[in-house]
């Protein structure tokens, strides 16, 4: 059970970016194998550590459900929301097998890889403008999603660096670290660089005690450096997309309210106009659209926003669609990552504070890239976060408290 565990989480990290639905299809796998662990005793297995996190998320789904069935949209929630419910035997599977961490990290690395490598493919021989995935990974999702991994990847060098065979952990994760953050360079996703420097400065906090400051003056520098030539290389395509953004958004201050100039803004204002009209029940999906419609057919609303399925925010769709619990609901699967590795990032055994680290930017990385678009309204956004978590904060579950390092023989 522990192998078939490995696999599983090794082939979540490494393929689930380069195969269509591969969040899902591994999701399931991995919740599959809780039959095998009910089939033999799993000693040590701590109830608290899989009830509390699979009963948050579970909350999570059946109260998403429940506001759709009340808006006659049961079905079509279902199909969105069913991985979180995943939650209960993909934790009980992760702390009965307890499978090595390094399936985590080689996976993590190797699909952090794979993406940029595809990525490059995409530029370099088809000559696409974004990069993107397997439908429905678009560039944003795909891109965020790869900085996700990437940074993932740079959380888990100081583990590396811990291990027997640490030249080559550290070589892995930090290819995995680099092609991530290209991916997301190359996929055009502004608003994931905008989150990149809280994600960053995440690491930043767990990690900068155990640096010298002769090196921590390194790291910024050299930081520095590669922002600089990410924006000024026009290859990278930042500088045009950032020069693009500014100047939308200067033209939609200066009164100019249409979708050609700023569509998120524009989205966010109609989001906002409708749920000042039913901020307890919210619209659900059908009559989200249709009251977007409405808006732009009274002249409140440039008409191109009906062209536009989602709010392009997190919150605001949540909210809009299923009401203030279905927004509540959304900010408390956020918080919970940061009520359970909030200590982790002071622990002295270098795999927990990894480990934290990871979990502590996965909620900050989706309530910030879900500030400028819609993660939690595609399956693979609910699947990826409810996945990464499972997978993390179980890792994390079996390890003993407070452990200090004592060595590795990986």
């Amino acid at each position: 059970m522990e192998n078939l565990a490995g696999w599983s989480v090794l082939t979540l990290g490494a393929c689930s970016l380069l195969l269509p639905a591969g969040f899902q299809i591994f999701l399931l796998v991995l919740a599959a194998g809780a039959v095998g662990c009910l089939m033999r005793p799993s000693p040590g297995v701590a109830a608290p550590s899989v009830l509390f996190p699979s009963l948050v998320m579970t909350l999570f789904g059946i109260a998403w459900i429940a506001v759709a069935a009340w808006h006659g949209e049961f079905h079509a929630t279902w199909r969105l929301v069913w991985p979180v419910l995943l939650a209960a035997p993909i934790l009980w599977v992760m702390l009965s097998a307890r499978p090595n961490p390094a399936w985590f990290w080689g996976g993590l690395a190797l699909g952090a890889s794979g993406a940029g490598g595809w990525a490059l493919f995409q530029v370099v021989v088809l000559d696409v403008g974004r990069v993107a995935g397997h439908d429905p990974l678009h560039a944003i999702l795909f891109g965020n999603l790869a900085l996700m991994q990437g940074l993932f990847c740079l959380a888990g060098l100081v583990w590396g660096w811990r291990q027997t065979r640490r030249v080559v952990w550290c070589c892995v994760l930090t290819m995995g670290a680099s092609l991530g953050c290209l991916t997301s360079l190359l996929s055009g996703t502004r608003g994931g660089w905008i989150v990149l420097p809280g994600l960053l400065a995440i690491c930043w906090i767990a990690y900068a005690g155990w640096l010298t400051p002769r090196r921590r003056v390194q790291i910024v520098v050299f930081g520095a450096l590669l922002a600089v030539f990410a924006v000024a290389t026009p290859q990278t395509g930042v500088q045009s997309r950032l020069a693009l953004g500014v100047e939308h958004v200067g033209h939609y201050l200066a009164g100019e309210r249409t979708v050609a100039n700023a569509a998120r803004l524009e989205l966010w204002r109609g989001a906002l106009m409708l749920i000042g009209d039913r901020p307890v029940l919210g619209w659900g999906d059908a009559g989200y659209l249709r009251g977007m419609v409405e808006l732009s057919e009274a002249g409140r609303l440039d008409p191109a926003t009906a062209n536009y399925w989602h709010a392009h925010s997190d919150v605001l769709d949540a909210w809009v669609r299923r009401g203030a619990l279905g927004m509540l609901v959304l900010l408390v699967i956020y918080l919970l990552p940061v009520y359970l590795f909030r200590k982790g990032l002071r622990a002295h055994d270098p795999e927990r504070r990894a480990l934290a680290t990871c979990g502590l930017m996965l909620p900050a990385g989706f309530f910030g890239f879900g500030l400028s678009y819609s993660f939690m309204v595609y399956t693979v956004g609910v699947a990826a976060y409810a996945g990464w978590f499972c997978v993390i904060w179980g890792l994390y579950s079996s390890l003993p408290p407070d452990a200090v390092y004592s060595g590795s023989s990986n």
